[in-house]
């Protein structure tokens, strides 16, 4: 059967964008590329925080997130990064910690899951690791994650209200933690920070020896570089 100038016209357009389609110049589908990270230094606006309600119960201070996760209103700066020895490390295993700058821009407190969404540290073939340690301070002792039978709480500048009917008192702090760990990783691990506050908390991870190229990867998606 013979063809017309038009119909062989047009099928020569279709096998064109097929062999265009086969050698990648359509990508259906693909994965977009990576955001990159930001380097370490920089002040980034994050999200992945929740508003809070910050309590002295008893003599332990709690936390108790009171929202869906934010979009943005913190801001994070990678301040240094390295091994580290806040608790002995398993065979084939070392501890890496990073410290940040956390800059609450809200009025209001707002929490950090570190037990939950994050932050992880990410490795260069994307493995990731859950926080294992962390302080508020520098010059604050760690509290590790495979310490069986723990519950910590502490807080940095607070003032309280008087109790309510049910013994509670508002805490008004610039940094609280709230954790709890029983087996190798934290059941809860919270960090809150006052409204307008601004800290320099330290956590570590846990991860195997010999690695390099680190990145820190935020509860909202945001990568930083690890110097």
């Amino acid at each position: 059967m013979s063809h017309t100038k038009f119909e062989r016209r047009t099928l020569s357009l279709i096998l064109a964008a097929l062999l265009s389609l086969a050698c990648g110049g359509l990508q259906i589908g693909a994965t977009p590329t990576p955001v990159p990270a930001h380097p370490a230094g920089e002040a980034v606006e994050v999200g992945g925080w929740q508003t809070a309600h910050t309590w002295l119960v008893g003599s332990a201070l709690r936390i108790e997130p009171s929202g869906e996760d934010q979009a943005g209103g913190w801001l994070v700066t990678v301040v240094s990064a390295g091994a580290c020895a806040p608790a002995p490390a398993a065979a084939g295993q070392e501890f890496r910690c990073v410290g940040l700058r956390i800059e609450n821009t809200a009025p209001s407190p707002g929490a950090l899951d570190l037990a939950g969404t994050g932050p992880m540290l990410i490795g260069p073939e994307g493995a990731t690791y859950a926080v294992s340690g962390v302080r508020l301070r520098g010059s604050d002792p760690f509290v590790v994650a495979n310490q069986r039978g723990v519950s910590h709480s502490s807080g940095v500048r607070c003032a309280f209200s008087v109790p309510d009917a049910e013994g509670r008192q508002r805490a008004d702090c610039e940094s609280i933690l709230s954790a709890d760990s029983n087996g190798p990783g934290f059941e809860e691990a919270l960090v809150a920070v006052g409204g307008g506050e601004t800290i320099e908390p330290e956590i570590s991870f846990h991860v195997p020896v010999g690695v390099s190229e680190w990145t820190l990867g935020w509860p909202d998606g945001v990568r930083f570089e690890l110097p």
